[in-house]
Order: structure tokens, then sequence, then C-alpha cells
């Protein structure tokens, strides 16, 4: 029997010490999907799936994690069918 190598993702400690307790549910979900990819390109329906948030609830908490400056944004190309695919990264 074979055991399979666990993946982790480091999180900085401000992300616990203060973000936690400051972060909506949904907020919170988003920023962690984000810290997970790290930096890279991720659509709307990526974090939609990956957090079960709906589309307004992803909406909003980037809105609100840019606004508390924790992540940034920048817009890339059109890709997959004419949607916008974007650059996030982690702001701490």
């Amino acid at each position: 029997m074979s055991m399979q190598r666990i993946n982790f993702t480091p999180l900085p400690n401000i992300v616990f010490d203060k973000w936690l307790s400051e972060l909506s549910p949904a907020e919170f979900k988003v920023f962690i999907a984000i810290c997970r990819k790290e930096q890279d390109e991720i659509s709307l329906n990526q974090l939609i799936q990956m957090t079960n948030l709906s589309k307004q609830g992803v909406i909003n908490s980037l809105d609100n994690l840019i606004g508390y400056d924790l992540i940034t944004k920048v817009k890339q190309s059109l890709k997959n069918k004419g949607n916008a695919i974007n650059l996030y990264s982690i702001n701490l």
C-alpha cells in the first residue's frame, strides 16, 4: 500500500492573526482560493467552482478584497470563448 504525498499551501500568519476574524466567510473563501493559486490567471467561473459561491458572491468578495488591498487584479486578454481571464495575486 503506497502513501500519497499531501500537498500544502503555505499561508502567512497574518492571514489567521488579522484577516480570519475580519473577512466574511465568502471573502475568506475567495481569498484562500486565490492564495491556493498564488499568482495565476483565474476566471470567475473557476472561483465559483472552487468556492461554491454564487457569481455575485464571488464578484462582491473580489471587490471587497481589492478594497482591503489584500489582492491585486490585472485584467488579461480574452480567452475561453471571449471570457476575460484575470491575473490575481495576494498582496500582504
